[in-house]
């Protein structure tokens, strides 16, 4: 996933050379404008979008 906007509540991304995008919830580890991390997705919205979270062990950070 590609970050692609930050908020006060939290990060906008979207995946990279695919159609998926999400959010990611703050409180989370910094990310940077067009940052590439592993994401999970962890809920949906009632519209379908996901949620997606980041797990601090893995190459994130």
């Amino acid at each position: 996933m590609k970050i692609e906007k930050d908020y006060e509540w939290g990060y906008l991304c979207s995946q990279v050379d695919g159609y998926l995008s999400g959010a990611i919830k703050k409180p989370t580890v910094q990310l940077t404008l067009g940052q590439k991390v592993t994401a999970v997705v962890v809920a949906k919205n009632k519209l379908g979008a996901p949620y997606l979270e980041i797990h601090e062990d893995s190459d994130n950070a």
